[in-house]
Order: C-alpha cells, then sequence, then structure tokens
C-alpha cells in the first residue's frame, strides 16, 4: 500500500486539534507576509527551482527551512497563484507524534453513535472503538496534515538524526495545496466538517482530489525540470494489512476517486476544477460516478421505538447518518476480502465504484438507538432500485453475519406478519458481532433491525403496531454547499477597497487623546498613592 496517500487534513469537528510539543517551527503566522511572497513561485528569497543538497534522503536541519520554502515556493507555481498569507509548518517526529496525536479526543456521544454505525456495517467489531482505530491508524501511517483551526501545517518526519530529518516531499506538497485551497475558499465548512458520511466523503473527494492533483503534477515536474529529494519510506508497519478493510478503503477513497474525478471531469485544469467548486457539480451528481434524479433524497424509517430506546438526535443529520456509494464500496470491499464472500463485481479491473450492482443503490438511513444502560441498537434503511437487488443484498448481509459465528433464529419471538412484507429473517449475531439482527424486504426496500437481543428488538421497531406503520418511511434531503473562490485580482481589489473606505483619525485628535491619557493615568496615581499613605 502507498503510505504516500496518508496526508491528512484534520477536517471533522468532532476532532480536537492538539499541538505538538517538542517540534520544530520554521516559520510562524505573526509574521507579516513580504511583497516577495505574492510572487509566484518565490517564497522568502527561496524559488521553486533551487537546489538543495540531501544525503541519502535526508533534509539536514540547517536546511529544513529552505526546504519548507522551496516547496511552498513550488506549490505556487503548480497552482498559478500567491499564497497571500503566511504559513506555520511544524516539523515532528513520529514518536513525538505518537505522543500527541490530534485524532485521539472526540465527543463521547459522538463516539458511541459511530461505532454503532461500524458495528451495524459488520466491519468494526461491537466492542472495538473506532477513534482508537483511527488513532493507531494515524500514529503508523500519516506523514502530514493541516489543522484549519489553526492555520498550521505538521509534517511528521519518519526518521530524524542529530543533523536532519525524512521528510516526504510530495506529502509536503499535497498538505501545502490544502493550506492554499483554505486561503481561497476557507475550508473550515458545515460540508466538510458532516458527521453525515456521504456528505462528508462527497465534499472530501473533491477537497483530496485537488490536493491529489498539486501531487501529480509536481511528481510530473520531478521528472522534468525539478531537483527533488528522493526520501524512501523506511520499514514502517501496515498496521491496517488484514483488518478493518472496510474502514480503511473509507478513509483512503476520496484520495484516488477524487483524482481520478478531477482529472476526468476538469481535466487537470484548475479553472475547470473552479467551475467544479461553483457549480456544485460532483456534489450534485451525489457520488462519483453515480447519479439519480434527486439525489438529495434520503429515505428513512420513523422512529417508533418505545420510552426506553432514543435516537442520539445530537448527532449526524437528526440522530442519523447516509453511508452513501462510498460507505456502502466500503461495506462491500470489506466482506469480500474479510469474509470471502463473491461481491457482484463484473470483473477484477473494475473498481467497486463502476459496479452496475452499486450503482442501483439509491438511498439509505442510518439510526443508531441508545438506552438507558448505554447499550446500542440500530436501525438501517436501504433502498435500492429493483427488488432484485435488495434481495441480493440482503443475501450478501446475511451472508456476512453467518461469516462471523452468526446464525439464523428459527421461529423467534420476533416476527412481522408475513402478508406485509416479502421476506423477514431473524438472526442472532456470533463472535465479534454479537446481537439479534432482524432483516425486512419489501419490494426495493431492505430495514436491518439491531438490538443486544431479541425481545429489545420489539421494543426499537415495535410489530405490535399495524404493518402500514411499521413500513412507513419518509423522505429528507440534503443540503448543498455553497463554495465562493476569490480570486487573486479580487483580493487584491477588496484590501484596496477596505483601505480606500477605511477612515483616518485626524492627528489633532490623536494628540488630544494621548493627552487625556496621560492625565487619567497621573489621577489615577495621585489618587491611589495617597490612599497607600492614608
Amino acid at each position: 500500500m502507498n503510505k504516500r496517500r496518508y496526508a491528512i487534513i484534520i477536517l471533522l469537528s468532532v476532532v480536537i486539534i492538539g499541538v505538538t510539543t517538542g517540534a520544530y517551527f520554521i516559520s510562524t503566522p505573526t509574521e507579516e507576509p513580504t511583497d516577495s511572497t505574492k510572487q509566484v513561485g518565490y517564497w522568502k528569497g527561496v524559488t521553486a527551482t533551487d537546489d538543495i543538497s540531501t544525503q541519502n534522503g535526508y533534509v539536514s536541519k540547517d536546511d529544513s527551512e529552505e526546504f519548507i520554502y522551496r516547496a511552498i515556493a513550488r506549490t505556487e507555481e503548480i497552482r498559478g497563484e500567491p499564497f497571500q498569507q503566511d504559513i506555520s509548518v511544524e516539523i515532528t517526529t513520529r514518536e513525538e507524534h505518537r505522543e500527541d496525536n490530534p485524532f485521539q479526543q472526540q465527543a463521547q456521544s459522538y463516539e458511541k453513535w459511530s461505532d454503532t454505525i461500524w458495528s451495524g456495517m459488520l466491519v468494526v467489531p461491537r466492542q472495538e472503538s473506532v477513534q482508537e482505530i483511527q488513532t493507531e491508524f494515524a500514529n503508523e501511517n500519516v506523514l502530514a496534515y493541516y489543522l484549519i483551526s489553526q492555520d498550521k501545517l505538521i509534517v511528521v518526519a519518519d526518521e530524524e538524526t542529530e543533523t536532519g530529518y525524512y521528510i516526504d516531499e510530495a506529502t509536503l506538497i499535497h498538505e501545502l495545496g490544502h493550506a492554499l485551497q483554505d486561503q481561497r475558499m476557507g475550508l473550515n465548512r458545515d460540508p466538510i466538517n458532516s458527521e453525515v458520511t456521504t456528505i462528508r466523503q462527497t465534499n472530501l473527494s473533491l477537497i483530496e482530489g485537488e490536493s491529489s492533483l498539486y501531487e501529480q503534477k509536481f511528481q510530473e515536474r520531478c521528472q522534468t525540470e525539478w531537483e527533488c529529494v528522493e526520501t524512501p519510506l523506511k520499514h514502517r508497519s501496515e498496521s491496517y494489512d488484514g483488518t478493518y478493510t472496510g474502514f480503511r478503503q473509507l478513509s483512503v477513497a476520496p484520495y484516488d476517486v477524487g483524482l481520478e474525478y478531477i482529472n476526468t471531469e476538469a481535466n487537470g485544469n484548475w479553472d475547470e476544477l473552479d467551475e467544479i467548486y461553483e457549480s456544485n457539480s460532483l456534489y450534485r451528481s451525489r457520488q462519483l460516478h453515480y447519479e439519480t434524479e434527486n439525489p438529495q433524497e434520503v429515505v428513512k424509517a420513523q422512529d417508533i421505538s418505545s420510552n426506553q430506546w432514543s435516537l442520539t438526535t445530537s448527532r449526524g443529520m437528526n440522530g442519523r447518518d447516509v453511508l452513501g456509494l462510498h460507505g456502502m464500496a466500503a461495506i462491500l470491499t470489506h466482506y469480500n476480502e474479510e469474509y470471502d464472500i463473491e461481491i457482484p463485481y463484473p470483473d477484477q479491473t473494475q473498481s467497486e465504484f463502476q459496479s452496475p450492482y452499486l450503482q442501483t443503490y439509491e438511498s439509505d438511513s442510518f439510526a443508531p438507538y441508545t438506552d438507558a444502560s448505554n447499550r446500542q441498537g440500530f436501525v438501517w434503511t436501504i433502498r435500492w432500485s429493483s427488488p432484485e437487488s435488495a434481495e441480493q443484498f440482503e443475501e450478501i448481509y446475511i451472508s456476512a453475519i453467518q461469516s462471523t459465528g452468526g446464525y439464523i433464529v428459527e421461529d423467534p419471538d420476533y416476527s412481522i406478519p408475513e402478508d406485509s412484507v416479502d421476506n423477514h429473517t431473524v438472526l442472532s449475531g456470533g463472535g465479534e458481532f454479537q446481537g439479534a439482527y432482524s432483516i425486512t424486504r419489501n419490494e426495493s426496500m431492505l430495514t436491518i433491525t439491531s438490538a443486544p437481543v431479541v425481545t429489545d428488538l420489539q421494543e426499537i421497531r415495535p410489530t405490535q403496531l399495524e404493518p402500514r406503520i411499521v413500513n412507513e418511511y419518509q423522505t429528507t434531503t440534503l443540503s448543498e454547499p455553497e463554495y465562493e473562490i476569490t480570486s487573486v485580482e479580487d483580493r487584491e481589489s477588496e484590501e484596496i477597497t477596505a483601505g480606500e473606505n477605511q477612515q483616518q483619525i485626524p492627528e489633532s485628535v490623536i494628540i488630544i487623546l494621548r493627552i487625556l491619557a496621560v492625565i487619567v493615568f497621573v489621577t489615577l496615581y495621585v489618587y491611589i498613592d495617597g490612599k497607600v499613605r492614608d
């Protein structure tokens, strides 16, 4: 696996960013940019074509500042636009990164909510923490990340000696691409921060796809005109090989499919890419290679649970997640690799996003539930374009439960009238996914309900209600983001206009204010001194 993909932009509002200690700072955001920083391909006396001496891939500490400045200049050269303000870049070692990893902190309500979703996908076992998995992943694989809230870029050097670092230059360019994105249009926005999987993944595909384009164009120039530092990645363990395939798939998908989309739809052209942002064409297609007449429409089962179970409405979309095409692709990939379940891909050369079967997916809504004892359950509704596709996923999900030690329950206490649905199966999960599962198929709609035990299913989705109520579904819509890209000319015009409109305080008024300040100070001093003497 190519570790270079693990350049991370810290976006999720649920992640609280920590500051790495004992790190080496290259530049600080308090320094005002000079005129030279606004020249494309030139940063603080360093140009994009400057040579920097290295030894066996090591960048010396003496040259690290120049190395960072050259990377900034190269990022400008690639995009054809300058940075408008200074950038803080911090180099930290792998050991320091492990001690102060920004992925380590999440709100507890989000953690439980997220854990329920991943276990319901049959990807992460019920007793394991997604946060801990993410932390382990970041500890060993992340090469750099950009902190939006602090306008800071952190470079994780795989190895450090007394005189230098191993720094992955392509990853540095990737993250500087995020910094330039942030200055051009602002990245701290709700769609990117969203806890709803389909919204976050769709927008990340565009954001990470663009930064991957920086990286691609950098590699091309390294082959033709630039001297680049070769930084061989040392023998770092692949902590995700063979486990949590679906989690890894969802994490890296925006990098690959985003770049593929941009190269296809924008032809790798920056102006055409800006048009994609402004027109929301990627967002309207809902996911890559996937279009519907109304992609914003989301199906959901109405909440008919008893008072003993409740949605965590503060999370996601009123307590619900929408996995979308990215989530479904991650699930199918996981089942295929981890459970050896045959997935209906047309052939091995075609990606899961291009699978004709997966494109029959239309919408879903995943609703995690919690009871007073903090036990977890869920209702997951999935709509397909045909009854055949719904039945196919039903069989796949049942096979996945059985692959983990589960079995079909005969004559369960929880049943649904046969005449109200096409099929109903109750299973008891085994191994790492213990619990009760109810799978109901009605035409092209699947409803998967899970609870700790079979009797709890009745509390989350009671069948004693009339079948029409149990099988009634609602639709809601997803909102679109609004990207506002500001050109260099617009920014300069705004600065000039702001300067012209700013009202200047007359010099005489400033002198009077200074005199008054001195009088007030002297008066207070005399008063306080008199009180002390008394």
